[in-house]
């Protein structure tokens, strides 16, 4: 008899049917809500916050288009031989909604895409890494 898979749920708020597949996030239902819909349907509910409540307003479109035309190659990229246009000024530590650093200009970087997204998803394995060991600590 082969062991029983532990049920898992999707993760829709308050949606409490099980995933039909292994490995699958959301419900049959859920999982045919586009990421557009679904974030539509955040806003609606009130949990999507909008990047000018980030800080990211006219004024910072203004500042970012300026820098990007001084900085138009990531450098990144350039370190490693390639030119590759910027599309992103990425705050080099994360302001975390403090203003000053948010303005910093020597806190900024000229990256492409690939390498903002890459450079985030990093920053955030190693936030959420630390707060698992945190909680592992607490209760052990």
């Amino acid at each position: 008899m082969s062991p029983r898979r532990i049920p898992s749920y999707c993760n829709y708020p308050l949606c409490p049917d099980q995933v039909e597949k292994p490995g699958a996030r959301f419900c049959g239902f859920h999982a045919s809500l586009t990421r557009k819909n679904r974030r539509r349907e955040k806003q609606r509910r009130g949990e999507v916050v909008s990047s000018s409540r980030h800080g990211y307003s006219r004024r910072w479109r203004e500042a970012r288009s300026r820098y990007l035309k001084r900085h138009p190659l990531c450098i990144n990229c350039l370190a490693r031989g390639d030119q590759i246009e910027a599309t992103v000024v990425d705050h080099i530590v994360p302001h975390k909604r403090d203003h000053d650093l948010f303005w910093d200009h020597s806190n900024w970087q000229a990256l492409c895409a690939p390498c903002h997204n890459r450079k985030t998803g990093e920053e955030t394995r190693a936030r959420l890494k630390g707060k698992r060991q945190l909680r592992e600590g607490e209760g052990g």
